[in-house]
């Protein structure tokens, strides 16, 4: 049975952290996930929240997670979370100084060893290289071109370093490896250090003994604009690799650690005064959007099952995420795109979507997956891209018509949107 899972970030509840604000907001998102039928949440456990200064705790930050957690369980909610979010003092001596950088990740790990975390993840998407444009740390070398700071490799003996570590001060907890699964059709050449295979592999060839889970972010429809929700050709690549014998991959679990629609509008890669190349093929919206929930969600039901993955011991789908996020200011609307993943909206409302999370979580959600595959067009990105890329993209199925996705119960709701 899969382990439906809704990411739930602190500052969704309030995004300047204040316990007493996060304690009020956290009954509505308990009862936001009961009602959606979830069992799993994934939440963000903030280095820099914890830890605001070299060697200090945060006190009232470790209490609200405590009790937040003993939350969760009383409800048969079990939580996954991401250490992450590293303070700019840890960032900074890891520029400076790896082994106190190192010493101060341990640290983290065994003040949060105490929650008895289940699930963790490590580290949020190490091979995501356009993770400098929204601010997030990363691991990489880089070579800084003016105010550009360009990522040239990976700091491979940092990351297996934060990886042995976990796994010596965290021997109860499952341990995540989570990479973003659709940057590849970005990139000029395929096995590079930044391709999510073969990143993969150099990962595992290197910290595959503390890696217990391989999480997959992917985002069809939405950073992978025009591929499709039945597009998953990377579920079957993992499979591949998890089941064949001799593989570093061999036996590791494999879940969806993030999968979502954004259902901002459509935007223009270069924004006034000239307006150019529409980054989606179509227009989008929450009915988009729930139509999107439904194809994709029942597909993964079918794609991600124990006979196709027979050492899970992390049966999970994680959906990205119940909250809107917060307006971030002056922000390209290529990153505003990042807003819109809710099921549910700034004021609290449900979008559309919610409610066909809710049949798929219950299992009443039915969708013929025959209404979906011909016929097989290309949907091209509207961005620059090599031949056998557009060739690829063609041979992904295209969407029709949606007709049993979402439940005739959605009619009257959009009716009175």
């Amino acid at each position: 049975m899969i382990t439906w899972s809704v990411n739930l970030n602190p500052n969704r509840l309030d995004p300047e952290l204040r316990p007493d604000a996060l304690e009020a907001a956290t009954p509505q998102a308990l009862e936001h996930l009961e009602t959606l039928g979830a069992r799993g949440v994934r939440v963000d456990l903030f280095w820099h929240w914890l830890m605001p200064t070299p060697w200090g705790v945060n006190e009232a930050a470790l209490a609200w997670y405590r009790d937040f957690f003993a939350q969760l369980k009383a409800r048969g909610l079990t939580p996954f979370v991401l250490l992450y979010h590293p303070p700019e003092w840890a960032m900074a001596l890891l520029d400076t100084d790896e082994a106190l950088f190192l010493e101060a990740w341990a640290r983290f790990c065994r003040l949060v060893r105490a929650l008895e975390l289940p699930l963790v993840q490590i580290w949020n998407e190490p091979n995501n290289f356009l993770a400098g444009l929204k601010g997030d740390a990363a691991l990489f070398d880089v070579r800084r071109v003016g105010k550009l700071a360009l990522p040239t490799g990976v700091r491979w003996h940092t990351l297996a370093a934060m990886f042995a570590i976990a796994r010596a001060e965290l021997p109860e907890s499952r341990l995540v490896y989570n990479v973003l699964a659709n940057l590849s059709p970005f990139l000029p050449a395929k096995r590079t250090w930044l391709d999510w295979e073969h990143f993969t592999q150099l990962l595992l060839e290197r910290a595959g003994e503390a890696v217990d889970v391989i999480a997959l972010d992917h985002y069809p429809d939405t950073w992978a604009p025009g591929a499709g929700p039945l597009e998953w050709e990377c579920l079957d690549i993992a499979r591949r690799h998890v089941n064949t014998p001799g593989s570093v991959w061999h036996g590791k679990a494999i879940m969806i650690g993030e999968v979502g629609y954004s259902s901002a509008p459509n935007f223009h890669l270069v924004e006034w005064p000239l307006k150019w190349g529409r980054f989606f093929p179509g227009e989008r919206d929450e009915v988009s959007m729930a139509d999107w929930y439904g194809a994709a969600l029942c597909h993964l039901q079918t794609a991600l099952t124990r006979a196709r993955f027979p050492h899970n011991t992390a049966h999970w789908i994680n959906l990205y995420e119940l909250f809107d996020a917060p307006h971030p200011v002056g922000a390209h609307a290529a990153l505003r795109v990042e807003e819109h993943f809710g099921l549910v909206r700034r004021d609290g409302t449900p979008k559309l979507a919610y409610h066909v999370v809710r049949e798929a979580m219950h299992g009443t959600l039915a969708y013929d997956l025959a209404t979906v595959g011909a016929p097989r067009v290309p949907l091209p990105w509207r961005l620059a891209r090599w031949a056998e890329q557009w060739r690829e993209r063609g041979q992904k199925p295209a969407v029709q018509v949606l007709e049993r996705t979402v439940p005739a119960a959605l009619a009257p709701l959009e009716a009175e949107r």
